[in-house]
């Protein structure tokens, strides 16, 4: 299995797909991600089983999207075997204008079975700027789920989930040394706490998502902390109110330029073997306050509009790509997707379709916010993946 990494700029056009994976490896890819390095250089990331070789591994690209150099082997025997369907077995974050990175990702130290989740920072060519760290949540559980963020100071955030329930996060400073011990996130009551997202504000505080289970439902928590890491009190999110069969999972963050957040996930209610799912949205200012009400994004009332989800910042919307005002009226379907776009105040300005290549059921991933610095627009795309 090969890694595919197209280029796409922001009126849609692609540069065409580079294959990250070279041909003399017999792999399994288990997860990636990607960002943007401080150079305008960019990074793909990925864990791989090659012939029993765990690994991970890390591809620099140009601007233009043109591979630059051989894939780099970051760590060995780095990954936890029983996670290969897992997306989330790793996350990386730009550190500085160098191209510097940090990576975070599941692993064992190999006198343990249980996984921890390691993280270590490197130079743009793939050396080490710090020595790797392991973090465990607790000892008798895995660790699972990292995400990282960069923080104002240079240094970054952690946080991962464990088997047990429980959400942990820890910070680094701009050399990869931890600051202060690991902080657990709780809520009275809950249990089930997992998938937790990070993002980092303009005002150096950082916040923190996850979804859990607490009085006979399920719900979407989120924690804002300064810049000093004091925590407020967790805010719950509730789009599916009733009982245990409404279920809220997979939320994603982001900030936005005017100092806030927003925060999505999918919801559904289920009866038998039918669900109705939606994707919801919530903004937030940079006090943590709600700005607005929970908006629901439903392109189908019979369909599956939830899954999962990611969220990226990019460039403001481009004028030419921007359709009229109004709904489109053609109704989603399994071989259509839908994009969103809304201005600061959460009003719709704009729905459409357009087509995509699947032609069985799907459900909807988000996989862009686009920040408009000007009128403080943000917009989101949906794109199928298999459901």
């Amino acid at each position: 299995m090969d890694e595919i990494a197209p280029t796409v700029t922001l009126d849609g056009s692609s540069t065409g797909p580079v294959m990250l994976n070279p041909a003399s490896l017999n792999t399994y890819l288990n997860g990636y991600d990607t960002t943007a390095l401080g150079d305008g250089t960019f990074l793909v990331t990925w864990a791989s089983n090659n012939n029993g070789n765990l690994g991970i591994y890390a591809q620099r690209l140009s601007a233009q999207g043109v591979a630059m150099g051989d894939p780099v082997q970051l760590a060995s025997g780095a990954t936890y075997t029983v996670m290969s369907s897992s997306d989330s077995i790793l996350s990386v974050t730009a550190l500085n204008d160098a191209g510097a990175y940090a990576v975070a990702w599941i692993g064992k130290d190999g006198t343990s079975s249980y996984s921890s989740i390691f993280t270590q920072s490197f130079n743009a060519d793939g050396t080490p700027l710090s020595a790797a760290a392991q973090l465990d949540g607790a000892a008798s559980a895995h660790d699972l789920a990292p995400q990282i963020a960069t923080l104002a100071d240079g240094g970054y955030i952690v946080s991962w989930s464990i088997s047990s329930g429980g959400i942990y996060v820890q910070r680094f400073d701009d050399t990869g040394v931890a600051v202060g011990n690991t902080v657990p996130l709780a809520v009275s009551g809950s249990s089930g706490n997992a998938s937790p997202q990070v993002s980092v504000l303009d005002n150096g505080s950082y916040v923190v998502t996850w979804q859990g289970y607490t009085t006979g439902d399920y719900h979407i928590y989120v924690q804002q902390f300064d810049a000093t890491g004091n925590g407020t009190t967790p805010v719950m999110l509730d789009a599916t109110t009733g009982n245990s069969n409404n279920y809220e999972s997979q939320p994603q963050i982001t900030a936005l330029t005017n100092g806030g957040y927003v925060v999505t996930w999918s919801g559904y209610n289920y009866s038998g073997s039918n669900y109705n799912s939606s994707t919801y949205v919530q903004q937030f200012d940079a006090t943590g306050t709600r700005v607005g009400s929970i908006v629901e994004l439903d392109g189908s009332s019979n369909a599956n509009n939830g899954g999962n989800y990611t969220i990226r910042m990019l460039q403001p919307w481009p004028t030419a790509a921007t359709p009229s005002p109004g709904w489109n009226t053609t109704t989603p379907t399994a071989t259509t997707i839908t994009r969103f776009m809304y201005n600061s105040s959460l009003l719709a300005a704009a729905k459409w379709a357009m087509p995509c290549n699947w032609t069985h059921r799907t459900t909807v991933r988000v996989t862009t916010v686009i920040n408009s610095r000007a009128s403080r627009r943000w917009g989101m795309v949906a794109t199928p993946s298999p459901g």
